[in-house]
């Protein structure tokens, strides 16, 4: 009998060690190899959190990455070349966030050059289609389906306008978590003197927000305990409707009411002096010097702190005045452009990027693509979690969707000016100049440039001489002829 070489025995040995620790299938199977053409953002986004590791896990495949560069427009130009000219096996498998607009896809189909997606093979795809059928013309490019859509329905997006507070300080106040304005006075009251941060110097603010010009100023929130409005002191839409009639809440008395809560905390210190100045990104860097805001109203409180120090916030639910409470909702958006498969690679290649678009649009997918990687801790909510994520729709149940129910009704659909009218706007620059005397009076009158009593009759007379009754009168006619 002829001995097995010692070279053969280490083998042996050291296969019977990887099967016993699992490890064989690693050693002897090659995964399939999904190859992604990406932006360096997307592709420093999902490698920095771990995202394609587990998504190669998940699906049994190992991802590998296409780097287009920084420039959306030049990821653009090089997707079309290579679709136009490169041999079917060194195109990549999927075309991952290039945020190509509906033009550029639409030219890429007239060249042949992408997939039309079979939502047969993608039951999670035709699910979301079938929820709400009326969305399926935005998910649809020059006649049919060919990127797999991302949809923004997160808390972040659908409820825009969100306060949170310091649960440390509240607990070191021994006050309740405050359900109207009144009660938030209050607590910013208390914040004010606390040294929350423990620092011994009186560096506390007690309510800070990010203001970022057209239609991004988080005041709202403070708003809508007051009236129904999507009007928030930016450059934000005004016009409401109720009972078929159109109106705008920045006219209305119940919205001085409000300006003069602002402007209250405002005049108590008891309100950044930064609020219409400060962008997001400038609270970020402020936020980063350190713990000295006791509320912040914030789309995104995690985006600002980070997951760990976001911990530290428990989020505050929208505020209740004399039996009124709203949320402002904007309607969940549908982006294309962002998932898109090659028609000439193999069926084999095509269906394993079939498998993962429509894996990412499953419960599953869409809490690993958004958490893998995160180490949230929200123990001021209930305990360790996960991820943001995972209690985004416990937190829009149990508080926003309920009172965003009356902004949904109150929300002007999508209408179109007669051409007459909407000439006689534009000629006018009726909507800049409205916009315009709205936001620097309501503005005025928070810091108190402007004395609410003195001159709100001077307002809504600006309001008058820009053209505002035009606008409500025009949208109001289009609103009524609507099918």
């Amino acid at each position: 009998m002829k001995l097995k070489s010692k070279t053969t025995v280490i083998i042996a040995a050291v296969l019977a060690l990887l099967i016993a620790g699992g490890a064989v299938t690693t050693l002897l199977v090659r995964r399939p190899i999904l190859k992604i053409a990406a932006r360096s953002d997307v592709i420093a986004l999902w490698r920095g959190q771990g995202i394609d590791q587990a998504l190669g896990r998940e699906l049994g495949i190992k991802i590998t990455w296409m780097d287009y560069g920084a420039d959306a427009e030049s990821a653009y130009r090089r997707a079309q070349e290579d679709l136009s000219r490169s041999a079917k096996n060194h195109l990549p498998d999927v075309y991952l966030g290039l945020g190509l607009e509906s033009r550029q896809i639409s030219a890429l189909v007239a060249q042949g050059a992408l997939l039309e997606i079979d939502t047969e093979q993608t039951p999670n795809l035709k699910r979301v289609m079938n929820s709400d059928v009326s969305r399926v013309p935005e998910m649809t490019v020059a006649g049919g389906l060919y990127s797999f859509p991302a949809l923004r329905e997160d808390l972040a997006s659908v409820y825009p306008q969100k306060a949170w507070i310091n649960a440390k300080w509240l607990a070191l106040a021994k006050l309740p978590m405050p359900t109207t304005p009144d009660q938030l006075r209050t607590v910013l009251r208390a914040f004010k003197t606390l040294d929350g941060n423990g620092n011994g110097v009186a560096d506390e603010i007690p309510l800070g927000a990010a203001y970022n010009g057209a239609g991004q100023s988080t005041l709202g929130f403070l708003i809508q305990p007051f009236l129904t409005t999507d009007y928030d002191l930016s450059e934000s839409n005004y016009l409401n409707v109720e009972g078929g009639k159109v109106y705008t809440g920045a006219a209305d008395p119940k919205f001085k009411e409000a300006l003069a809560y602002l402007h209250s905390l405002y005049a108590e210190g008891l309100m950044d002096k930064t609020v219409f100045t400060q962008g997001a990104d400038a609270l970020k860097e402020d936020l980063a010097g350190g713990e000295k805001y006791g509320v912040i109203l914030a789309q995104n409180l995690a985006a600002l702190l980070g997951d760990e120090r976001a911990a530290n916030y428990a989020p505050l639910p929208p505020l209740n005045h004399n039996g009124h409470s709203a949320a402002l909702v904007r309607r969940a958006s549908v982006k294309t452009g962002g998932f898109l498969i090659p028609a000439r690679t193999s069926p084999a290649r095509q269906k394993r990027a079939l498998a993962l678009g429509d894996f990412m649009l499953s419960d599953s997918g869409t809490q690993l693509v958004n958490c893998e990687g995160s180490k949230a801790v929200y123990s001021a909510l209930r305990g360790e979690v996960p991820c943001w994520e995972t209690i985004e729709d416990e937190i829009t149940q149990t508080w926003y969707a309920p009172v965003g129910e009356r902004c949904i009704a109150n929300a002007l659909p999508a209408l179109t000016l007669a051409p007459e009218r909407a000439a006689a706007l534009s000629q006018n620059d009726t909507y800049r100049k409205v916009i315009g005397a709205m936001t620097s009076y309501t503005q005025a009158f928070v810091t108190g440039e402007k004395s609410l009593d003195a001159e709100w009759e001077a307002y809504l007379a600006a309001l008058d001489e820009a053209g505002l009754q035009k606008i409500v009168q025009y949208t109001q006619e289009a609103y009524d002829a609507r099918g």
